[in-house]
């Protein structure tokens, strides 16, 4: 726990509270207003219909009870929460269900805005939320560490569960990235434009988009190490489980069971170095297992028991 103040919130309390155990505030934005840096809030357990900005304060904003129980409702009226004013990993967001957010930023960040901020996203639920880019949580700059959350059921034209842009070096580690997307988009699971984003760990299933159904990434330094990318459907385009571009390092993931209307329905590889990845059990309606070009490598692959075209490669 921080050295500050721990405040405390209650939906169920009397409005507006002090913010103290015995008289807790109302709204959990009422105790991120009071907050000073270092402080922690308490949320209990309950339904919090309001929108969330950190305010640039390094706070820890927590839920004791956890996600199942504490949710935070944006009523389609903007996004869940934002960090915006470059707070840093020492503010934390945890155990919280954020829903029913609208991208309200230039459609940038449903779920979870975070611009020029490099904040700990941790043990949260993001659900049913609905922009342009980042339908679940938009990163855009900064470096935030967005850890153990489910990301799932939202939609977006790019980044239907994550969208990373402008330069963010995020770390995405050990999410359960699921059932997220929209027709005609890029990057259902994740989409990532110029940045340098580390995804490791994470489960990205179920997800779908026109092509890079799971990840899509359009970018010279991300590294894509140890995730579990399957059941993605690229319905439209290329890349059932990723399509990746130059610079792209795809290491000990497992992709399996994706479909690709087009090329590459396991991966599509227009660049990027492919190294010690299980590739297995993909199909596509009219294409490719797995499609190389401008430059990609495979080393040490296994691409096996993928659907009537076996392990074949194009190169152009």
């Amino acid at each position: 726990a921080s050295a500050g103040t721990t405040w405390h919130v209650d939906a169920a309390a009397p409005c507006p509270g002090a913010g103290t155990i015995g008289s807790p505030y109302c709204t959990i934005q009422a105790a991120l207003g009071a907050a000073n840096p270092g402080d922690e809030i308490l949320v209990a357990p309950g339904l919090y219909t309001e929108q969330l900005d950190f305010l640039g304060k390094d706070v820890e904003l927590r839920s004791p009870a956890g996600a199942a129980t504490t949710i935070v409702d944006a009523g389609q009226l903007g996004t869940v929460v934002t960090f915006d004013d470059g707070e840093s990993r020492a503010a934390l967001l945890r155990g919280f269900t954020l829903r029913n957010g609208l991208g309200i930023f230039n459609g940038l960040g449903a779920g979870i805005h975070c611009e020029g901020s490099s904040p700990t996203i941790a043990d949260n639920v993001i659900e049913d939320c609905h922009g342009i880019s980042g339908g679940g949580l938009a990163l855009l700059g900064g470096s935030p560490l967005v850890v153990g959350n489910i990301v799932r059921d939202n939609t977006a034209d790019f980044g239907a569960g994550i969208a990373c842009d402008q330069g963010t070096s995020a770390q995405i580690l050990d999410n359960q990235i699921v059932s997220n997307g929209f027709f005609g988009t890029t990057g259902g699971g994740i989409n990532v434009l110029v940045s340098s984003v580390r995804i490791e760990g994470n489960l990205i299933e179920g997800n779908n988009s026109a092509s890079g159904a799971g990840i899509y990434v359009e970018s010279n330094e991300t590294i894509v190490i140890g995730n579990a990318i399957r059941s993605n459907v690229a319905d439209e385009g290329d890349g059932g489980g990723l399509f990746t571009f130059p610079g792209t390092l795809v290491e000990d993931n497992l992709i399996a069971d994706n479909f690709a209307f087009g090329d590459g329905s396991g991966a599509y590889a227009y660049g990027g170095t492919y190294r010690n990845n299980q590739i297995s059990g993909n199909s596509s309606s009219n294409g490719f297992t797995v499609v190389m070009e401008n430059g990609a490598s495979f080393e040490g692959d296994a691409i096996v028991e993928n659907d009537a075209i076996v392990g074949v490669v194009k190169a152009n």
